[in-house]
This record gives C-alpha cells, sequence and structure tokens, in this order.
C-alpha cells in the first residue's frame, strides 16, 4: 500500500513539476522581446519610394540599389514583402503612427482629423519620457498637421528643416539627456520628375519624349496648365491663384503625363528612368544625413528604421503616378521597402509579409515599453518574433496585408489577392500572386472560394461582411467618392 501511495505521490509531483515548467517556458515566449532598452528611435520616411527602387540587389548605383542607404542598411532586417495601409501619404503616414487601417483611424483619404482618443507612437513614447521631434514638411493637406489632430505628443515640430539641416537635428538629439524618439519625413521625391540639367549627357534617351524634363520645361507646363484652367484664380491678371499648391498639382500632373501616355505609352517608361535617377541624385544629398545615422548607429544606442509610405505607379495598370484612384490598391504603389536596423543584432531577409502598421507595436517591443496602455485596439503586430524566431508558431500563422483608398480596399496573403470595392459587393478582382506578381490576370469569375476566404477573414478582423456592406462604412465611404 505504501508502495503505491508513494507512486502516485510521485506521479503527482512528476505532473506538477511539468505543469511548472511548461508555464516557465510558455511565459517566456509569449514575453516581450526586448532587444534594445530604452534606445533612441529613428524613423524615416522616404515618401514614394517603391519597394523595387531600393532593394540593394545588383550594383550600387543601378537601379533598386542607392548606393549610401544601401551602404547604411547592409546589417539591417530587411522586410522584401512590406506593404503600405494606403496609397496616399496621410492615411499611410497616421496609420503608421497609431498601428491602425485608415478607417479606424478615420483619415481614410485627406482632409480628415484623427478620431479622438486614439493614441499615437510619440504620445505612448512621450509618456515613457522620450523626447520627440518630427522633422521635414508638415502641411494641413497630407502629412501630421496640428489641424488634424495628428501631431499629438510631438514636443518639437521642425516643419521647415529641409533634409540639408537634419544632421545638425541628429547631433543635437544625441546630445540630449534623455532618450529620444524622431520622425523624419522626406518629401523630395514626387513628380514631375526632372533630369539634372547640368549634365546633358542624360538627355540622349528622352530627347524625343513629350513631358517636360527639366525644371524650366515644368514651369513653363504648369504656366500653360494655368493659362487653361482659370477656376484656380482669384486674379488671373495679376496671377494670384486661391487654391493651395496641393489643389493644383494633382491636375496639374495628370494632364501632363497622361497626355503623354495618350500620345505613346512607352513614355511611361521613360518617365520611370528619370524617376530612377532622381533616386540617385537624391541619394548623394541624403550623404551627410547617412553619415550622422551611421554614427547613431555606432554609438550602440538607437534603433534605426527606414520605410515609405507608399510607392508610385508608371503605367502598369493604365496610370501614372499615385494621384487617381482607379489603380490605387495594387501593388506598385502599396508594397514599400521597410529596413530595422537594432544595435549589436546582425539582421536578415525576413521574406514573410509585413506591414506598415506593423512597426507601432514592434519599436515598443524593442525598446521595452509595455504596449497594454494602449487602451484603443490596434491592428499591426510586432515583427520582432519573426525577426528573432523564438515563437515556433509564428511561422504557421497565416500574414494578410490589408489596405484601403476611398472606397476600394484589398486583402492579400503570400498566394493571392483581392481587391474590393465598399461601395460595390459585386466588383472584385483576384490575382495568383505566385503566378502573376504584376496582377495582371484577373481570375474573380474562376475563385469563388478564394473570394470566400478573404471575406471571412475580413469579417473577422473589422467585424462586417462584404456581401450586404455594413451601413456605417457603406456611408463613411460614399461622401468621400461621390
Amino acid at each position: 500500500m505504501r508502495k503505491y501511495l508513494f507512486t502516485l505521490l510521485l506521479l503527482i509531483f512528476t505532473a506538477l513539476l511539468v505543469v511548472f515548467l511548461l508555464n516557465r517556458w510558455w511565459k517566456r515566449l509569449i514575453q516581450p522581446i526586448v532587444l534594445c532598452p530604452g534606445c533612441n528611435v529613428v524613423i524615416v520616411d522616404l515618401d514614394t519610394l517603391r519597394a523595387d527602387a531600393f532593394d540593394c540587389k545588383g550594383k550600387p548605383g543601378s537601379s533598386g540599389h542607392p548606393p549610401n542607404l544601401c551602404e547604411f542598411v547592409k546589417d539591417a532586417f530587411k522586410f522584401e514583402n512590406n506593404f503600405s495601409q494606403s496609397h496616399w501619404t496621410f492615411p499611410s503616414m497616421v496609420s503608421t503612427h497609431t498601428g491602425l487601417y485608415p478607417p479606424e483611424h478615420g483619415i481614410p483619404y485627406d482632409e480628415d482629423a484623427l478620431k479622438e482618443g486614439i493614441l499615437t507612437m510619440p504620445e505612448v513614447l512621450k509618456r515613457n519620457n522620450y523626447q520627440t521631434v518630427r522633422a521635414g514638411y508638415m502641411g494641413k493637406t497630407f502629412t501630421i498637421s496640428k489641424e488634424s489632430n495628428t501631431d499629438k505628443g510631438y514636443d518639437f515640430f521642425y516643419a521647415n528643416a529641409g533634409f540639408e539641416l537634419w544632421p545638425l537635428l541628429i547631433n543635437w538629439l544625441a546630445n540630449q539627456p534623455l532618450p529620444f524618439y524622431s520622425f523624419f519625413y522626406f518629401g523630395e521625391l514626387r513628380a514631375p520628375y526632372l533630369l539634372n540639367e547640368d549634365n546633358p549627357a542624360n538627355f540622349s534617351d528622352f530627347k524625343d519624349s513629350i513631358f517636360p524634363k527639366t525644371y524650366s520645361e515644368a514651369k513653363k507646363s504648369l504656366l500653360d496648365f494655368l493659362s487653361k484652367n482659370s477656376q484656380f484664380f482669384v486674379d488671373k491678371e495679376r496671377m494670384i491663384i486661391k487654391d493651395s499648391w496641393d489643389r493644383i498639382y494633382n491636375p496639374f500632373i495628370y494632364s501632363i503625363y497622361q497626355s503623354s501616355i495618350d500620345s505613346d505609352e512607352t513614355e511611361a517608361s521613360k518617365i520611370k528612368k528619370i524617376y530612377e535617377e532622381d533616386v540617385k541624385e537624391w541619394d548623394d544629398e541624403l550623404k551627410d544625413t547617412i553619415v550622422d545615422l551611421t554614427k547613431l548607429k555606432e554609438s550602440q544606442n538607437s534603433v534605426i528604421i527606414l520605410m515609405s509610405d507608399h510607392g508610385e505607379a508608371f503605367n502598369e495598370h493604365g496610370f501614372l503616378e499615385h494621384v487617381t484612384s482607379p489603380g490605387s490598391q495594387y501593388n506598385e504603389l502599396l508594397r514599400v521597402p521597410l529596413y530595422i536596423y537594432i544595435p549589436r543584432i546582425w539582421g536578415k531577409t525576413i521574406p514573410q509579409i509585413s506591414r506598415n502598421i506593423d512597426i507601432f507595436p514592434t519599436i515598443f517591443e524593442i525598446v521595452g515599453i509595455d504596449s497594454s496602455m494602449i487602451k484603443n485596439e490596434i491592428h499591426g503586430k510586432s515583427l520582432v518574433p519573426v525577426m528573432i524566431g523564438n515563437r515556433p508558431w509564428e511561422k504557421l500563422q497565416e500574414r494578410f496585408a490589408i489596405s484601403f483608398s476611398r472606397s476600394l480596399g484589398s486583402i492579400q496573403n503570400s498566394k493571392y489577392k483581392m481587391i474590393f470595392d465598399l461601395l460595390d459587393d459585386d466588383r472584385a478582382e483576384i490575382y495568383d500572386l505566385r503566378n502573376d506578381k504584376g496582377e495582371k490576370n484577373n481570375i474573380s469569375s474562376s475563385s469563388k472560394p478564394v473570394r470566400k476566404y478573404f471575406m471571412a477573414k475580413l469579417e473577422s478582423i473589422f467585424g462586417f461582411r462584404l456581401k450586404g456592406l455594413g451601413i456605417n462604412w457603406r456611408e463613411r465611404f460614399s461622401e468621400r467618392v461621390n
């Protein structure tokens, strides 16, 4: 009898020990991974940079390999399938700042305001004794601003600090007693894309092109455009314009590029080539900033992120630039670069899908901030487990990229992509990304199971059905489309 009692007690003890050890193992697996406790955080947002314009493949100086940027990120984590949550700067930037999709933070397009009660990245960092700084263009129509309630949490704004002043700002921040978070917005890369007039050798490939290729040609095109569009003027005789440049820019760019594409489809490839030349030029202009960012790297106390808020289109789907809505959900606009440097950790290439909304929780886990203080639900997921690979189930989970623009939305995994319309239940495009990376062959008519699967996934995430769409969503988007 004693023998059986002893055996029973031994089994109970063993079971309790196993439960204890499993519990400790489980807690270690699910607890945050603090890779750089209390480190500075620097984000550089390189607006309008396509993923293939900063992939660091090929030789330095070739297409996709800006030499200074690529040298800087050689030991960073590279996310080769990263996606923006909008094709437009403002909603995309706010998604990065909040970890939310555009409909959730209330800015699906321009001239909206951030919903009350939503915490922003700088707010969370400031509450954890970070000094917060934003530098670069700040305008009320398409970047972080007071008017849109998106400036919350920033101690300092340097709205007119051009990138040539960034090295001075970086050095100043590095000598402050508090850890700092800085968001640098680089908006120099945008249409019209122009050749350097001081380098005539560049012009040989473009002599017959009809779009403006230099600053003087673009200025003349703008004056011609304004002369035909009197609605922009208060006083046309004295050239007093009633609308801001932001209002004029989109129709102007569309008019000069669309006319060239209508004339000859090969013009788009020439415009893209000038875009690639412009990337190389501003990579050189950013050299001093990169030198100072390198000093931050060497100090071993700064997490540095290079990203873009959207890409650019060059007639892959019948339109140019990123100002027109019909093609706003294709990956030339949504797939963007993301590099994360973490001190003392050698990076690697991450093939899994990532999103700009993931930057929000990723930063907090890296520097050791408790994200439980964020009361609003965020849709972004920390990328640290994917980077470090210590949570085996992360590899088994299917990752989705979801984006919005006006009434259009898209959802994609590593195999398929669906583009849907929030105002038209029957409209859908489906692409097999394994065999059709360029999204040219719409297979929606023969892929009903894929459509059903994606709809169920959207319903589980957002709590609405695309078939018989939730009325609040329909009303929310209809104003901006009609």
